[in-house]
């Protein structure tokens, strides 16, 4: 082990021994799969109430909110690490909620994803709006969250029992993690979607991304995925930039899930007239290695760039925070060493046993007004919805004239709301995880699995009394007003 472990006030602590100055990680295990649609942004709030709540420099600190993991950081001198997780112990137990309504617009102005844009939308698609799926979404409801909704936050998870702490050094003396007891929660369970796999779609970025299913249900899996993506990185970088000049750069992102199952996702940046044969020519990489396996020499390169990784200061750091989120997900870690052995001794057909799903799982992003003319790949559009059975609202006058088609309906019934202008879209309400309000009175009905289902009174006869009938049936606190929406699927 190259990682020591102690505990205070109930809190594990993991270090190292590394270089002045002392930094520390207080982590906890919560992040944005931990929260609902409707409250996509709490942990957020909570750890912006948190640091701004604490006086001196921020030089030195920060915090990050991530899929499942929040974060404090600090560096600097022992004392002033100690009085900063103490600080930040204090505050969590007693937030400034004052403050509330002003870091409710720190945010807005901030934006932004708890991931990159294109991994964001690959998982957003692929598990809908609940859970992991949720890193992919601008927060919709930020205004309607209550000071009651962040205390129960900070009280289910910004616990002893719930937290860990790293450090780069030894515990300094009088070292104290005063949090609340607790008990350790579990990452919210991720569901997916039924896409017409495999598919394209029109991602929110000028990138493209590709992703496919693999394996992560072992170590050994785990790391020959990553090693198959730096591999095939590798070559593109050799064929698509440095022979072809398509590209600037290509990097990749994996998402383990606890159950076994996990992606790998792509993403590169060529411009728009090298966008298809760079696709073209990243799917005949990844086929190629499929087919074909990557070279021993290949796999020693991977190897040799975890050379020093157990025994660099850094990498001992970076392996006790692994060993702190494992803790707190209830997993067994691997050291560093026993890491790079691992790495070391993987095979070829390890590697090309991970694009065994590459065909029928995959999900290619595209910048938007960009048209896929690929029949192998089918779009969002072929997603198949059942029609169901209730009240029929037929378009009204003001309906024809916005150009909806003369078979135009909604349908509201006791499984859920069907609408149907040439496509049927279905959302049943117990996959509703929120509503849009306009000013005009229309409604935009938010599914799970990304669907969005506008009602807009005015389109329909008897349109108020199916807005008045969808909000009824929904509750109040299913809805918000003026704020951003995702984009739709």
């Amino acid at each position: 082990m190259t990682f020591e472990r102690t505990e205070i006030d109930g809190v594990p602590v993991f270090w190292v021994t590394g270089p002045e100055p002392l930094t520390a990680h207080l982590v906890f295990r919560v992040g944005v799969r931990d929260e609902t649609f409707m409250t996509t942004g709490i942990t957020h709030l909570v750890e912006h109430l948190t640091m701004s709540a604490i006086q001196g420099p921020r030089h030195g600190r920060n915090a990050t909110v991530e899929p499942s993991f929040t974060s404090f950081m600090v560096t600097g001198k022992p004392d002033t690490v100690t009085a900063f997780i103490a600080d930040v112990c204090t505050k969590l137990g007693s937030p400034e909620l004052d403050r509330l309504p002003v870091e409710k617009k720190i945010l807005n102005a901030e934006g932004g994803l708890s991931a990159g844009p294109v991994e964001a939308a690959h998982v957003r698609y692929r598990y809908g709006l609940t859970s992991v799926g949720l890193v992919g979404v601008v927060p919709p409801a930020l205004n309607a969250i209550t000071e009651g909704q962040v205390q129960e936050h900070l009280r289910s998870y910004f616990t002893a029992g719930n937290a860990a702490l790293v450090l780069s050094g030894p515990p300094p003396e009088g070292l104290r993690i005063p949090l609340p007891q607790g008990p350790r929660r579990m990452p919210a369970p991720h569901g997916r979607v039924n896409l017409p796999l495999p598919m394209w779609f029109e991602q929110p970025a000028p990138l493209l991304g590709l992703s496919f299913e693999i394996s992560a249900a072992t170590y050994e899996e785990r790391e020959a995925a990553c090693a198959m993506a730096q591999i095939v990185c590798e070559r593109a970088h050799s064929e698509l930039r440095q022979k072809r000049g398509w590209i600037y750069d290509i990097d990749f992102t994996p998402v383990f899930h606890k159950d076994g199952t996990g992606i790998m996702c792509f993403e590169a940046d060529p411009p728009p007239e090298h966008l298809e044969e760079t696709r073209l020519g990243l799917l005949r990489i990844l086929r190629e290695l499929r087919a074909n396996g990557p070279s021993q020499a290949e796999l020693d390169a991977v190897a040799e760039s975890w050379d020093g990784y157990d025994t660099d200061p850094e990498g001992r750091f970076e392996a006790a925070i692994g060993a702190a989120r494992y803790h707190l997900i209830d997993e067994p870690d691997l050291d560093p060493a026993g890491r790079l052995a691992l790495v070391r001794g993987l095979k070829p057909a390890q590697c090309q046993e991970t694009l065994d799903k590459l065909e029928q799982s995959l999900l290619v992003g595209v910048p938007e007004g960009v048209w896929l003319q690929d029949d192998s790949l089918s779009t969002e559009q072929e997603m198949q919805h059942v029609p169901l059975k209730g009240q029929v609202y037929r378009r009204s006058i003001r309906g024809t004239i916005a150009g909806l088609p003369s078979s135009a309906q909604l349908v509201i019934g006791d499984e859920g709301i069907s609408l149907n202008e040439g496509h049927t879209c279905t959302i049943r309400w117990e996959d509703v995880v929120g509503v849009q309000r306009f000013p005009d009175g229309m409604l935009l009905v938010i599914a799970a699995d990304g669907y969005q289902l506008p009602i807009r009174p005015t389109w329909y006869s008897r349109g108020k009394e199916a807005v008045q009938f969808v909000s009824a049936k929904l509750g109040e606190h299913m809805i918000f007003e003026d704020e951003p929406v995702p984009a739709p699927n």
